[in-house]
């Protein structure tokens, strides 16, 4: 790689315009810069990593950990044997409560959309706390032939949820709430709340001796960089399969980096 980089591609010019293949956020591109496309003159001067000399390079490579989730397997084989068609065809249907209610009780996984301190303001029992820029985390937890419901902040995010499940085969969407969650609560229907805390309130409550666990749920690199002392640590997207690490006779504190994966791992708690 390093070879292919520095004697293949910046040769071609400082001019070259650089189209990623991946975006930010996904595992294949977790560092991106997010920005649709770069240059090879500023990639060699501000990339951090292309300021390595060969050894070091070599060695970022070799100790560099990908979480892979477990729809990859699928897309692997997609690769090799060629993807079903899911086509451009018509958005989920927008259902009333009382049809989303039936849904949900049939089985169907609900997919929050909503910002975090909206779900834990109130949520249906069993949703997935998942942030737009976060969607990609549903390969760890939801199964692909699993019919999903989506609880939305606005409709005009619809199209962009929907095409990104897609991406990753999750096509099997069964509608969405019309008037999101205003409706179900009009209708009387069950909610669940989830506290949230400020990091001035955390401190507070560890350093006044309290008894809570702090869970962190960023990944094994981030935690490396700094952690809380006496705090777990269980990437969120290993959490559903080792949920019965996470001791429960103590008030629990889920933290990241940002507040989108402790919001979809306090769902994955709650789902327990």
């Amino acid at each position: 790689l390093y070879d292919s980089v520095f004697n293949r591609l910046f040769p071609l010019g400082d001019h070259v315009i650089l189209c990623p293949a991946h975006g930010p956020g996904a595992v294949c591109g977790g560092k991106i810069a997010d920005r649709e496309m770069s240059t090879i003159g500023l990639e060699r001067l501000m990339n951090p990593i292309l300021q390595l000399d060969r050894e070091e390079f070599v060695r970022f490579k070799v100790e560099e950990q990908h979480l892979h989730a477990p729809y990859f397997r699928r897309m692997e084989v997609y690769n090799v044997e060629g993807a079903p068609y899911f086509g451009n065809g018509p958005n989920p249907p927008a259902l009333t409560a009382d049809e989303f209610k039936e849904k949900w009780e049939e089985g169907a996984i609900v997919i929050d959309t909503r910002p975090p301190p909206s779900f834990g303001a109130g949520h249906i029992k069993g949703s997935f706390s998942l942030a737009l820029k976060r969607l990609g985390l549903v390969g760890w937890v939801l199964p692909h032939d699993e019919p999903v419901l989506l609880m939305l902040a606005s409709q005009g995010h619809l199209d962009y949820i929907t095409r990104n499940l897609s991406r990753i085969g999750y096509d099997n969407v069964a509608g969405y709430m019309a008037g999101s969650i205003v409706n179900w609560y009009k209708k009387g229907l069950p909610v669940e709340r989830l506290d949230m805390m400020t990091v001035p309130e955390l401190k507070e409550t560890l350093d006044g001796g309290e008894d809570w666990l702090v869970l962190d749920v960023r990944s094994h690199e981030e935690w490396d960089k700094g952690f809380i002392e006496g705090a777990m640590n269980v990437y969120v997207g290993l959490l559903e399969k080792r949920v019965d690490e996470v001791p429960q006779d103590r008030p629990i504190a889920v933290i990241c980096k940002s507040g989108t994966r402790s919001g979809f791992a306090s769902s994955i708690m709650l789902r327990a």
